[in-house]
């Protein structure tokens, strides 16, 4: 910062671009006290702060943990500027206050500037918030909310997982009780945060101490998806039990995920004996579980029984979710042309516009297959371009083959992509492979 402030003295012009550059430069080197005496300077030199300023002030505030204070004065100037619009100042504030002790001015200001900018940044810096400040009932409580409306991303799972762990490191006192919506939550952040032993395990005591109401249904669907994750066959047979006792099984959502359940964990038979027994009230979502699951073991004759069973019997059309399994299975089974001939009915006929999921789909089934040009060719023509899993499994495909003219077309791709350094190093690391063997 020494070179870069003595140019900034030098300049015989200081805008807000360079007084921003300044500020921001000192609260990531750590020197939060020189960055915020920065925007005082500023201030008195007539240059009126903008949001990108407050952005910075905001990240210097942050190098003082326990300090209300300049929090709230950093606040006052973003007030009287008018930036409390942005929200991207809004998403930093919420995050700040959490950071500096006081989730009650940290929702104030959720709940007043955020407001009209609640996408998962803003939520996401209110659980982390709590969690971090050892309110977890409250982050979980909060992360129900999202939830409900839809807004959440991976990022607020492991928010929600952080409050899960600090509760499951108190006293069991401090645990929510078993019939709370704060037990379910629980256990669905453990498992969207890929700790599925944990969720069952959560599950378990939950079960032991069912008092003074016993489970619902979103719980034991819940622990199901746990044991799905983790092919736990036998565990998932013994909820499969419990489900029936307690009446659950008619209810469409957990016959649904019974399906999928028995599909994922590699028993086909059971699933279908599930949908069988489901007869008088089968919707499209059970019908692309027992396809799924059919798809899952590889069993195309069955997949394509199915299909035809929902349309003729029911009168359903197969759906997004439907061709995603169909796609997946005529993969497996090695069926290049009748998987390019599903692709083509279900855009052209069905009227579904293809997603990243159907061409990761159809790219695998050619590369599997040794097409590799037909493969890139429908990556180049795709609009948007595929993203960094879909290239990658080409890439992959390219080196079973050796085909190391195809793999720079597609690290080409690759290259066009904004990915992480760590992704763009794979993919390297991938591609010279595939030249080394070749």
């Amino acid at each position: 910062m020494v070179d870069a402030r003595s140019v900034f003295d030098r300049m015989k012009t200081q805008d807000v671009v360079s007084w921003s550059s300044m500020i921001l430069g000192y609260a990531e080197s750590g020197r939060g006290d020189t960055a915020l005496e920065l925007l005082e300077r500023m201030r008195d030199d007539g240059v009126r702060p903008n949001a990108v300023t407050y952005l910075a002030a905001l990240k210097a505030c942050a190098n003082f943990p326990g300090d209300l204070s300049k929090a709230r004065d950093v606040h006052s100037g973003i007030l009287r500027s008018g930036s409390e619009s942005n929200g991207f100042v809004a998403n930093a504030l919420v995050d700040l206050y959490g950071k500096v002790g006081s989730m009650t001015q940290a929702q104030l200001v959720f709940d007043g500037i955020a407001i009209a900018h609640d996408d998962a940044a803003s939520w996401n810096a209110l659980i982390l918030g709590y969690a971090e400040g050892g309110d977890e009932e409250q982050a979980l409580e909060t992360f129900e909310s999202i939830e409900r409306l839809e807004r959440s991303n991976a990022v607020t799972y492991l928010a929600a997982l952080k409050a899960c762990v600090n509760l499951a490191g108190k006293s069991p006192s401090s645990s929510p009780s078993s019939s709370s919506p704060s037990s379910t939550t629980m256990i669905s952040a453990y498992v969207e945060g890929g700790e599925n032993e944990q969720a069952l395990a959560l599950f378990a005591r939950m079960e032991l101490a069912q008092i003074p109401a016993p489970l619902s249904p979103v719980t034991y669907l819940t622990a199901l998806k746990a044991c799905a994750n983790l092919g736990a066959l036998a565990a998932g047979r013994s909820i499969h039990a419990k489900i029936c006792r307690r009446g659950f099984e008619s209810e469409l959502l957990v016959t649904t995920a019974l399906i999928d359940f028995y599909g994922r964990s590699g028993s086909s038979r059971d699933a279908e004996a599930v949908f069988d027994a489901a007869a008088a009230a089968r919707d499209l979502a059970m019908w692309n579980a027992l396809v799924g699951a059919h798809s899952h073991q590889g069993k195309i004759d069955r997949v394509l029984d199915s299909l035809q069973g929902m349309e003729a019997e029911q009168g359903l059309r197969p759906n997004r979710v439907t061709f995603v399994s169909i796609l997946a299975a005529c993969g497996h089974a090695g069926l290049v042309d009748q998987g390019r001939q599903f692709f083509r009915e279900m855009r052209d006929v069905y009227g579904i516009v293809p997603s990243e999921e159907h061409i990761s789909c159809v790219v695998d089934l050619l590369c599997r297959a040794n097409r590799l040009d037909e493969a890139v060719g429908m990556l180049e023509c795709q609009r948007p371009r595929p993203g960094f899993v879909t290239l990658m499994g080409a890439l992959g495909g390219c080196r079973k083959w050796g085909n190391a003219r195809v793999a720079r077309a597609v690290f080409d791709l690759i290259l066009g992509l904004e990915i992480p350094e760590e992704d763009r190093a794979a993919a390297t690391l991938l591609m010279a492979s595939v030249c080394g063997e070749a």
